[in-house]
């Protein structure tokens, strides 16, 4: 995606296919508290502020599978 770096780039695509931050940080070799720092980060980036009861997760993630599905139809 972008606007975000590699490594934001490979543990949002891992969160998208909803893996936990244990699961994430155990394929990309971080620890979990790395792969938290990337959510944040990554969130800051897509501008995903707390909306009440949405979850800043699942909307990024829908924004990377969005983005990815454009991406293949292009």
């Amino acid at each position: 995606m972008p606007g975000l770096s590699p490594r934001e780039n490979d543990v949002l695509a891992a969160a998208a296919t909803g893996a936990t931050n244990a699961a994430v940080a155990a394929e990309l070799f971080l620890s979990e508290r790395t792969v938290e720092q990337h959510l944040r980060s990554i969130f800051t980036k897509l501008d995903l502020g707390e909306h009440g009861g949405s979850n800043r997760r699942v909307r990024a993630a829908a924004i990377w599978w969005e983005h990815r599905r454009s991406r293949e139809s292009a």
